[in-house]
């Protein structure tokens, strides 16, 4: 199928208002997959590990998985573990 063009913005005003260009944080192009149906648009994270997970777009038989990844947090150095973790 056709890749999309998932768009985070800034914009949060503009409830059936033309599109509000240039106010876009991210855009992904990202291709869509088929699965069971599901009657309810739902959003949620099927995979998630240490620091990444995968957020989900599920609406009738289309489903948008969205790879989110997270830096190290403060103190640590990069690839290490907090203490007391594995």
């Amino acid at each position: 199928s056709n890749a999309w063009t998932v768009i985070l913005s800034r914009a949060t005003d503009v409830w059936h208002e033309p599109y509000p260009v240039g106010r876009d944080v991210l855009r992904v192009g990202i291709r869509p997959g088929t699965r069971d149906h599901m009657e309810a648009l739902a959003f949620y994270f099927p995979v998630v590990g240490r620091s990444s997970a995968v957020l989900r777009l599920h609406w009738g038989t289309t489903v948008v998985d969205m790879p989110i990844e997270v830096g190290d947090g403060p103190g640590q150095e990069s690839g290490s573990a907090p203490s007391g973790a594995p």
